[in-house]
């Protein structure tokens, strides 16, 4: 992909989507003429990133995306949260309308154990991304404990119903990656001072 002046951020989602194979594979059995535009757009680059032996241009999609200006930075997250928004709103009469949440959508379950009594209460949300904080390798082992990104109690995430187990990344402890980074964000933690919690069962 070329670069439009600043749309490094865009490039690295596109072209991780276009290595999701269910999600490729999807928009490239379309019928493109049926598609309304940005679907039609993404599609159109992903026929052109098979076949091109060049860089592709992202001009088209940008331009049909209407995302801010292509020289400044932008935030991943964002955009990827836009493209999300505006993939289901285009496709909501078409019979992929529920590819973005099939393939992306998740529940996470977060638990609360209360230290008087013992009873545990949980809630329950759905994500299309998990926030993980990437450690620096010389503290990877032991994970950044202040992370803001962790949860406040202990969750259970995973796509539909499961819970992903944590699969030994095969690196060295030192060394980041994403198995580190979820058993960081699923790992228990003590709600005091002003994250504490009430209990609605024995009104502590």
């Amino acid at each position: 992909l070329r670069n439009q002046g600043a749309t490094c951020y865009l490039n690295s989602l596109i072209q991780s989507l276009f290595m999701t194979p269910d999600f490729r594979d999807a928009m490239q059995q379309c019928t493109v003429s049926e598609l309304p535009a940005l679907p039609q757009a993404l599609c159109r680059l992903f026929s052109e990133l098979q076949t091109s032996s060049y860089p592709v241009s992202t001009a088209a999609f940008t331009s049909t995306m209407r995302w801010g200006s292509v020289t400044r930075q932008q935030d991943v997250h964002e955009f990827w949260t836009c493209l999300c928004e505006r993939l289901e709103s285009e496709l909501i009469d078409h019979a992929m309308h529920k590819l973005v949440e099939n393939l992306f959508q998740g529940k996470q379950r977060d638990y609360v154990t209360c230290r008087r009594c013992g009873r545990t209460s949980h809630t329950e949300d759905l994500f299309q991304d998990l926030k993980l904080v990437v450690p620096q390798a010389a503290s990877a082992a032991g994970a950044s404990s202040s992370s803001s990104a962790a949860s406040s109690s202990t969750a259970d995430a995973g796509h539909a119903t499961h819970t992903p187990a944590c699969v030994p990344c095969g690196a060295p402890p030192q060394q980041p990656c994403v198995a580190t980074a979820l058993r960081e964000l699923l790992k228990p933690e003590d709600m005091c001072g002003d994250e504490q919690y009430f209990c609605d069962h024995c009104r502590c």
